[in-house]
This record gives C-alpha cells, structure tokens and sequence, in this order.
C-alpha cells in the first residue's frame, strides 16, 4: 500500500508539474502541447480527472492557436470544435473561450476561401452567442470590439461603392475604431494599410 500510495503521490505532482509547465512554455506551442500531452496521460492514470479534462482542453486550445497563427484556418476552427466538445464534458473548463476562438478561424477560413458573405455572418452570430456567457464584463468587451472589427473590416471587401454611406474606407475607419479601443495596434495599423490601398485604387474614394 505504501508503495501504491508514493507512486500516486509522485504521479500527481508530475501530472501538475507537465500541466503547469505547459501553462508557462505557451511561447513555444509545440513544447507546451507535448506537456499538456503528458500531463492529460499521467492524470488520466491516476483518475485525475479535473487535471486529465484541463489538459486536454489546453493541448487541444493550443494546437488550434499554432494552426491559426501558421494560416491553417480551417485545422484549427476543427481544434476550437473539439475544444468545445471536451468543455461540454466538464463543468469547470471555460466555455466561452473555444467558441471566440472558432469564430475568429471560421470567418478567416471563409474570408481566405473568398467567402466574405459567410465570414460576416460567422462574426455576426458569434457577437451575439458571446452575450449568452457569463464573461467578465472587461474581457466581453475586448471580445466584443474585436469581433466587430473583423466583421466590419471583412465587411469592407464587398461594400457597394455606391452606396456612400458605408464604402470601403468608411467600414475600415469603423473598424479602427473598435480596434483602437481595445489597443489592437497590429489589427490597427492593417486596416490602415487597407484604407491607403483603397484611396490609392480610387482617389475619388470617400
């Protein structure tokens, strides 16, 4: 029994030990997915399963982000849905989180695959499932502005420039806005390369 219970005990602090070292190594996503790898395998051995739940999710969230930042939108919307799978598992892992995240690689698939139409509507109705967590009213409001400047910055590709009161430049403009507020400086600064693109492509341009 002794021996049983010092082979539990040493699991349990290495299952601790891989899953917060993975929380600490996120700058390298492939490090911190092989830690959240080990620690769901050691604490799924050992019937941890708020430890095992938490690490999946996270190898799961991470291999979603590392696929998004290297342009593999629709690999990592998959990533974010089974994230929201393992969260339907467990009451404690944070719902609202996958489904952000699949939003935002959703609308990139489509806007990449040249579907601006669906990318809005993605944006549209991830805007309003956001309001149906319960999420800190700061972080909702990050979420919020930037949801909304993908949307109106998407929105931008396929303005009628007919129609003076929302052309390219105007939309672009809006979605700076949202982006200022929430100190988006990389997102700010594209949408400004995009308004200039748009004056030089038009001069007549609003």
């Amino acid at each position: 029994i002794g021996a049983r219970q010092s082979q539990d005990e040493f699991a349990y602090a290495l299952a601790n030990a891989l899953y917060w070292s993975g929380e600490i190594s996120r700058s390298d996503s492939r490090l911190s997915e092989l830690l959240f790898e080990a620690a769901g395998t050691v604490a799924a051995a050992i019937g941890l399963e708020y430890l095992e739940g938490r690490a999946r999710y996270e190898l799961t969230v991470s291999k979603g982000h590392r696929l998004r930042s290297q342009n593999c939108y629709e690999l990592a919307t998959r990533q974010f849905s089974d994230a929201i799978e393992i969260v339907s598992e467990h009451e404690f892992l944070p719902d609202w989180e996958p489904v952000y995240a699949r939003a935002n690689a959703h609308s990139a698939a489509l806007d990449t695959a040249g579907k601006h139409e669906g990318a809005v509507t993605v944006l549209e109705d991830a805007v309003t499932e956001m309001f149906e967590y319960d999420v800190h009213e700061e972080k909702l409001n990050h979420i919020i502005h930037h949801l909304e400047g993908q949307k109106l910055e998407t929105q931008a590709k396929i303005a009628d420039l007919a129609d003076e009161s929302e052309t390219p430049v105007t939309l672009l403009a809006e979605a700076q806005t949202h982006y200022d507020v929430i100190d988006l400086a990389r997102s700010t600064g594209r949408t400004e390369q995009h308004i200039d693109q748009a004056r030089q492509a038009d001069p007549d341009i609003v």
